[in-house]
C-alpha cells in the first residue's frame, strides 16, 4: 500500500544556487575559455567553432526557448552535447 505524504511546501520559486546560472555558472565560464583555445574547443564539443555555430544557426529555430516572467529558460548551449553517455544516463 502506498503511504500518502504531505506536500513540502517550496522554500523558493528559484533556489538563490540557481539564480546566478548566467554569470556563475560552470557551462557559462567553461565555454568562455574554450572560445578563445580552438583547440581545447574542439577537444570539448568534437567539432570546431564554424560547425557549432552552422549547425546551431540550422536548428536554432526549431529549439528557441520562451522567456516568461517566471523563469529564464536554459539556453541551447547548456543543452547536453548528445554523446551517447549522456543519454545513457538521461534514459536511466
Amino acid at each position: 500500500m502506498k503511504l500518502l505524504r504531505a506536500k513540502k511546501k517550496r522554500r523558493y520559486w528559484v533556489h538563490p544556487i540557481n539564480r546566478g546560472r548566467q554569470d556563475k555558472g560552470e557551462f557559462h565560464r567553461l565555454v568562455r575559455e574554450l572560445e578563445s583555445d580552438d583547440e581545447k574547443f574542439h577537444q570539448y564539443f568534437r567539432m570546431n567553432q564554424a560547425q557549432y555555430e552552422e549547425i546551431h544557426s540550422l536548428i536554432e529555430g526549431d529549439i528557441k526557448k520562451v522567456h516568461t516572467k517566471f523563469r529564464e529558460p536554459i539556453g541551447f548551449e547548456c543543452d547536453p552535447d548528445g554523446n551517447d553517455d549522456d543519454w545513457i544516463y538521461v534514459g536511466d
